[in-house]
């Protein structure tokens, strides 16, 4: 999978994002029953770990507030990326 990055990207910031897009494949993989990863899924699995890197150090935390300001965070994909997850699903028979 090819990703665009900034040619000031540290190798620290590499690794994680390297990381990242692993864990968000092998989701995609566990959740949809697939094989490999289709083409046409690579940009779902980019938009997957955007969100896991948006939610670091947020992980176990459900909200937060400051000052009467709240944050509630959200368990799992948004329902858009749910919904595009579930048109890879294969059925399985048992």
């Amino acid at each position: 999978m090819r990703v665009r990055l900034s040619p000031r990207a540290d190798a620290a910031s590499v690794e994680l994002l390297e990381m990242l897009l692993a864990e968000a494949e092998t989701e995609f993989l566990d959740y949809t029953g697939q094989s490999a990863v289709p083409a046409s899924a690579e940009q779902l699995i980019v938009k997957m770990a955007c969100i896991a890197y948006d939610r670091r150090g947020t992980e176990s935390n459900g909200g937060q507030s400051f000052s009467g300001v709240s944050d509630s965070y959200i368990d799992g994909y948004p329902a858009a990326i749910v919904k595009q997850l579930q048109r890879y699903r294969r059925c399985r028979a048992i």
